[in-house]
């Protein structure tokens, strides 16, 4: 605070204030009377003076010119800044922060133990922090956002330069709505508004299904039903994920469904059923069954497999004519026309 001791930390030194009285060196306990040194009579020595080293309980006062030299660090004079100006107006603020950003970024206000209620104006969130000094700053767009931080009558704010920010959505996932299933139909799901330098990762169900702004579904590989569709992005620079963002498709049943291939058609003695699923996946349309029934409903075949993508159904013992078989794997069934036909 610019303060010598009273005693100008000298015998009878000089403490450069003028309204208090030389001494010859420290007070201590609490004196009784009137201590008188350095020709200081008829007052005496200051020991009530908080520059000396009496007890807290003997200690009042500071004099008013140790005040003024005390405000004049803190003052600017014929535009001379005192030596703590820049403490003054730097008590609450955010010197030395940066003005320009990329990355999720951390933030802090000056002083810590102070709590603070955070702003974000501008394409940015505050991702943690909250009623902390110290916050990070996560930018969702390109454009400036304003921080701004305040605790009672304090207040700062400072303008910040995003560009392509974190990894975000905007807009999430476009398509790919209702798919029919059937060989040659396809569905395409995208990123509505994808974001120059970030890279997009797929699942279907929980499935990886591949990578880009967008990504083709075949019907074929997946069952019949409504389906979970995520999309995030990445950020190679911050090394940063988005957050998933998810939707819905639905695979319909169309009159021209063809999950497996029953041939020859018609058929003398055996009948092949394959699956047409493309996936690797052995339990996409795996064969667990297959019924063959007459015209009026009745069984007439019942054979089962053990998630086979391919099997053979005896049908020499059937008498000519139209039947219908019914291929499953499990959950999901296709009936399709055949005709034994015998020589």
């Amino acid at each position: 605070m610019n303060l010598r001791h009273i005693w100008g930390d000298a015998n009878c030194g000089d403490d450069f204030v003028g309204d208090t009285p030389p001494q010859y060196g420290a007070t201590t306990n609490c004196p009784t009377g009137q201590p008188i040194s350095c020709n200081n009579g008829p007052n005496g020595d200051m020991f009530m003076n908080y520059m000396d080293y009496t007890y807290d309980a003997c200690m009042n006062l500071f004099t008013s010119g140790q005040r003024q030299r005390s405000k004049a660090l803190f003052a600017t004079v014929n535009g001379v800044d005192g030596v703590r100006v820049g403490q003054l107006n730097n008590f609450f603020g955010f010197s030395g922060q940066p003005t320009s950003i990329i990355c999720p970024t951390t933030y802090t206000v000056s002083p810590l133990c102070l709590s603070i209620n955070w702003t974000v104006n501008g394409p940015a969130i505050m991702a943690s922090g909250s009623n902390t000094n110290q916050i990070v700053l996560q930018p969702t767009g390109s454009g400036t956002a304003t921080l701004t931080a305040i605790s009672g009558n304090y207040t700062a704010s400072i303008d910040i330069a995003v560009s392509i920010g974190s990894p975000t959505i905007p807009n999430g996932i476009c398509g790919p709505g209702n798919i029919c299933y059937k060989r040659g139909v396809t569905g395409t799901a995208s990123v509505c508004t994808p974001v120059q330098g970030l890279t997009y990762s797929w699942q279907i169900d929980g499935q990886g299904v591949g990578s880009g702004t967008s990504i083709s579904i075949n019907p074929l590989i997946w069952d019949v039903g409504t389906h979970t569709i995520a999309v995030r992005s990445y950020l190679q620079g911050c090394n940063t994920y988005s957050l998933w963002k998810t939707g819905t498709f639905t695979i319909t049943n169309c009159t021209t469904m063809s999950a497996y291939t029953v041939a020859p058609n018609p058929a003398s003695s055996t009948v092949e059923v394959s699956s047409n699923a493309v996936s690797t996946d052995i339990d996409q349309h795996a064969i667990t069954e297959v019924n063959l029934y007459d015209q009026q409903g009745n069984i007439q075949k019942h054979v089962k497999f053990n998630k086979v993508k391919k099997g053979n159904v005896n049908v020499s013992n059937l008498k000519n004519g139209i039947y219908f078989i019914e291929v499953a794997d499990g959950a999901f069934k296709e009936r399709q026309q055949i005709q034994v036909l015998k020589n």
